[in-house]
């Protein structure tokens, strides 16, 4: 098959879980040539060699280093994440990858927190589009208020490169931030490109709502008419899951010392070839009661679906954030 290139942000406090994202790709993904590429921030020496000590096993692979640091990335006003830039280094790749761009005319990103579990030939089918994503579980009423028909999970992203800079998408991001200073990076992304993005089949990026529940508490959660979500598709996007993504739960992450996150056991599979003596993560004491009594978590969540569609623009706006 032809070479795949892939796009990576992280900060040096998710190399493993990151890594854990490598192997299951250079092992699932059906390309026998992957070209990795991977902007850092906050690393040290002894984390460009760790990556370079685990990568340098697979032949077939090609791994380049960009430090965010080189990019005034500030300058842009947008909202930090956790305290940091590194979630919107995704939006400027073709900046900072420069003339490595030159020869790649496609560039699939992948969140830190991503399992792919089948192969991704299928993406060829959507090679022609600037950006494909997939439309994640969202309140209508949010939706409605920011002007939105869809809201997509901007995890997993599939560019078109050339398509990209053509309409100037970059550009696009800066000039609406500019304009309307929004305080939540997803909703940039989206109210900024919404009619510049191709949905994404949803089995290219399912999270853990997507098996958390039995048959009867998924077909309610997602029959909700508050919400987005098809319960249908989801039955049809579990027979053959792509690309698991671990976001949402309240935080509880497949890597935390926890029995409810239903990507636990794929997750920490893919950990321990990493690193075998990988410790999982402590859970916050409100997290714990949510894994002795996995049915609050079930509860809350059903209940926060619902009284989000009374809640107003700003109210949700401070809720997503």
């Amino acid at each position: 098959m032809d070479e795949f290139n892939v796009l990576y942000t992280v900060n040096s406090s998710y190399i493993d879980i990151m890594l854990a994202s490598f192997y299951s790709l250079i092992i699932n993904s059906g390309y026998r040539k992957i070209k990795i590429h991977i902007v850092a921030d906050d690393f040290t020496q002894a984390d460009y060699e760790k990556i370079e000590n685990k990568l340098k096993g697979f032949p077939e692979v090609e791994f380049y280093f960009y430090n965010l640091a080189d990019f005034p990335i500030e300058k842009f006003h947008l909202p930090d994440y956790k305290g940091g830039q590194i979630g919107n280094a995704r939006y400027f790749f073709a900046s900072i990858l420069g003339e490595k761009l030159d020869k790649i005319d496609n560039l699939f990103y992948l969140d830190n927190d991503t399992l792919v579990v089948y192969n991704l030939l299928g993406l060829r089918y959507f090679s022609t589009n600037p950006l494909n994503a997939v439309s994640e579980l969202s309140v209508r009423k949010y939706n409605q208020e920011l002007g939105l028909i869809d809201y997509y999970n901007q995890g997993v992203l599939y560019f078109n490169v050339r398509e990209w800079e053509r309409l100037g998408l970059e550009d696009k991001i800066i000039h609406f931030q500019e304009q309307h200073k929004l305080s939540s990076g997803k909703d940039i992304f989206n109210c900024a490109l919404q009619e510049n993005i191709t949905r994404l089949p949803l089995n290219y990026n399912m999270a853990p709502l997507c098996f958390l529940f039995g048959s009867i508490g998924t077909f309610l959660f997602f029959n909700n008419p508050r919400i987005t979500g098809n319960f249908s598709l989801i039955r049809e996007a579990e027979k053959r899951p792509i690309i698991l993504h671990s976001y949402g739960l309240k935080g509880i992450k497949p890597w935390s010392d926890n029995n409810v996150n239903p990507f636990n056991k794929e997750f920490m599979e893919y950990i321990k070839m990493v690193n075998p003596h990988f410790r999982r993560q402590e859970l916050s004491n409100s997290q714990e009661l949510y894994d002795k009594i996995p049915f609050l978590l079930e509860l809350e969540l059903m209940a926060r679906s619902i009284v989000a569609n009374s809640l107003d623009t700003k109210q949700l706006v401070k809720k997503r954030n």
